[in-house]
């Protein structure tokens, strides 16, 4: 397994294509006498998760004009959110869908007049971001690369109390109802094996070229001598 760098990494997890198809469904409510935007209120359910993706295709929503919309900014635990989404006003009620990523706690929805929405979504973020893999909070290595892989060679992936005792009872591995391992206890281990049979063999191919260059050194020195007789 290679690593990744940790600012590399950094910016994979905010890539929406690598986002699964999920969008926080948004009841809002737009008054044009104060130009405000606001949770609509005779939604008992405003906020939530569905399975469906952003209501605004990319390529739509790089033909919109910053000032004449509304601006939604997502913020993460750690890092800055690369991308702030643009979305056009309707009057009266409406519904917007915004993309689901694990590691944002909060959605901040700016109107034209300068206020600004904040609506905290910590409840259904997997990812907090905090360096400690904490599978009882939903972090695994598929919802929480930033806390459940090591982050550079030869580092190991630091587990809460609880995600251990859950990897002991599994005989140090954890798995989801198809199978695929979530998590491993020995995951830094065998990177780390990796990475010393990656430089050994790195090393074998230096000293295989080095003999080539040798022997061809070699021939062109005999070469040398019997034209010279």
């Amino acid at each position: 397994m290679k690593i990744i760098p940790l600012t590399i990494l950094s910016l994979i997890i905010f890539i929406p294509t690598l986002v699964n198809a999920q969008s926080y469904q948004i009841s809002l409510f737009y008054d044009k006498a104060t130009n405000e935007i606001r949770l609509d209120r005779f939604i008992a359910e405003p906020v939530k998760l569905v399975d469906t993706e952003d209501s605004i295709l990319f390529d739509e929503r790089t033909n919109l004009p910053l000032n004449n919309n509304f601006q939604v900014n997502l913020e993460a635990y750690q890092y800055t959110f690369p991308q702030t989404l643009i979305y056009p006003y309707t009057e009266g009620a409406f519904v917007i869908n915004v993309d689901y990523f694990p590691h944002v706690k909060a959605i901040n929805i700016k109107s034209q007049n300068g206020k600004t929405l904040n609506i905290d979504v910590s409840a259904t973020s997997t990812c907090n971001q905090n360096f400690i893999c904490e599978y009882e909070k939903g972090e695994n290595t598929n919802t929480c690369i930033h806390d459940c892989v090591p982050q550079n060679v030869g580092e190991s992936v630091v587990f809460s109390e609880q995600t251990k005792q859950t990897l002991q009872a599994n005989n140090g591995i954890i798995r989801d109802e198809a199978g695929t391992i979530l998590l491993n206890s020995t995951t830094a281990e065998n990177t780390i094996a990796e990475s010393e049979s990656e430089s050994q063999n790195i090393g074998n191919i230096a000293i295989l070229i080095g003999g080539i260059l040798f022997l061809i050194a070699g021939a062109g020195l005999f070469v040398w001598k019997l034209r010279k007789r």
